[in-house]
């Protein structure tokens, strides 16, 4: 109940308004006609002598007084508005003869018809406006009570029904090839290094103040930046002045520079948790450089056994790595280390594909890699967690093969399954 009632007084000069709070959507307490309820039931409230009236009229008079919660012969408790409980804000017009006046809506509203018998000398406007001012406050409070249960309601809700990134639904990927298990020997691998001078790169990168430019048209763009940058050493002829060295291989995907092995172990270049001497890199067995250059890696990988998996990169500097089956692909990449003040990181496949591991069967997978690394330290090494496992695992060669095994037995297109699925049924429409 607004703290206020509303009063239009034909002649206010004997009742002075004051400030104070006001209920919302009522005048300004600085208008006339504003009448301080506490001083009205003061002055105009008396008890009857039961017991329940007197606690009552102390409770008024005190300014205690709340919500309904019992019902008495004043007025009849609710704390939820019933049929039957009706509002209105009651004006009380003072009249000759009835100094203590009459109720008189202000505007339409439901009112309380209390059944409960007033045994006070109230006239019987006064008595009215009474009860309807408590039986207002009590559904007041009971409305905003409900209020906040439905908004507490809807907020475990929303709660309950949100589901996390970590435990999304997982995505799924069906093996293009279900042939028997044979020994594999490692994906194709090509490797190609570039002069560190050689300026050529498409990475793009803007100054300060100025439009994006490719890093190679900059000074100090020498080099591989991005993994827009893989394709063009890759394809360089065999004879080219900016190609150092290039190496055919057949391997996994678990190499490092001599930069990498020999820093890790004083720290020099940050420590990680997955740091750990890894085989020389071919490339730099080859030329003995340790900057700018690139790998590409393809064939296919081995899962043994269904189950939800996801795959990681342990890299410095950049990558793209795609993972295939017969329903579609999965990817993640790091496209530039320009930019980054961190060249080296662990990257998983469900972080870039909403947090989600991948249903797999047991079957073979496509895989590409491409990788490049720039200057000073260079690691690459490809891991999974599987059903089995506690962690990361190096994927060795005996699950990585070049090509599929000559038993392969393809996986059904989508359509060949649509046409089982409808023979099927038709069959079972046959038979019954």
């Amino acid at each position: 109940m607004p703290a206020r009632i509303f009063a239009a007084f034909s002649s206010c000069t004997s009742h002075q308004c004051t400030a104070g709070d006001t209920g919302p959507g009522m005048p300004s307490p600085a208008q006339p006609g504003w009448l301080n309820a506490s001083e009205l039931r003061n002055r105009q409230m008396r008890p009857c002598g039961r017991r329940k009236c007197m606690r009552k009229h102390q409770a008024l008079k005190a300014g205690k007084a709340r919500s309904c919660r019992k019902r008495d012969h004043l007025h009849r408790a609710q704390f939820t508005p019933c049929r039957k409980l009706h509002l209105r804000p009651v004006c009380m017009q003072e009249s000759p003869g009835t100094p203590r006046g009459v109720p008189w809506p202000l505007r339409p509203r439901l009112y309380h018809r209390s059944t409960a018998r007033v045994r006070d000398e109230l006239p019987r406007g006064l008595k009215r406006a009474q009860r309807e001012s408590d039986c207002f406050q009590s559904t007041r409070n009971s409305g905003s009570n409900m209020r906040s249960s439905i908004i507490k309601t809807l907020a475990v809700l929303a709660v309950a029904l949100q589901v996390p990134p970590s435990v999304s639904a997982p995505l799924e990927l069906i093996p293009v090839s279900t042939a028997p298990y044979v020994t594999g020997g490692g994906l194709s691998a090509t490797w190609s290094q570039v002069r560190d001078d050689y300026r050529f790169s498409q990475q793009m990168w803007s100054e300060a103040g100025s439009d994006p430019a490719a890093i190679g048209t900059f000074g100090w763009g020498t080099g591989i930046w991005g993994t827009v940058d893989i394709a063009h050493v890759q394809s360089l002829p065999n004879d080219s002045a900016a190609l150092i060295g290039r190496v055919n291989d057949t391997s996994a995907v678990n190499f490092a520079n001599l930069t990498y092995n020999m820093l890790i172990g004083d720290g020099a270049l940050g420590h990680w948790e997955y740091d750990r001497q890894r085989p020389l890199a071919p490339i730099v067995q080859q030329t003995g450089s340790q900057t700018n250059y690139a790998a590409s890696f393809a064939g296919f990988l081995y899962i043994p056994e269904a189950g939800a998996y996801d795959f990681s990169l342990f890299v410095d500097d950049g990558f793209v790595f795609s993972l295939m089956g017969a329903n579609g692909m999965l990817g993640m990449e790091r496209e530039t280390l320009a930019g980054s003040a961190n060249g080296r990181d662990l990257f998983a496949l469900s972080a870039s594909n909403g947090n989600t591991t991948v249903m797999m069967g047991s079957g073979y997978y496509g895989i590409e890699i491409d990788y490049f690394n720039r200057l000073e330290a260079g690691v690459i090494d490809l891991a999974l967690w599987g059903p089995q496992d506690q962690g990361w695992r190096s994927i060795s060669t005996d699950w990585l093969f070049t090509e599929l095994p000559r038993n392969a037995i393809p996986e059904p297109g989508t359509l060949a399954l649509v046409l089982l699925a409808f023979t099927a049924l038709g069959r079972q429409a046959r038979k019954t």
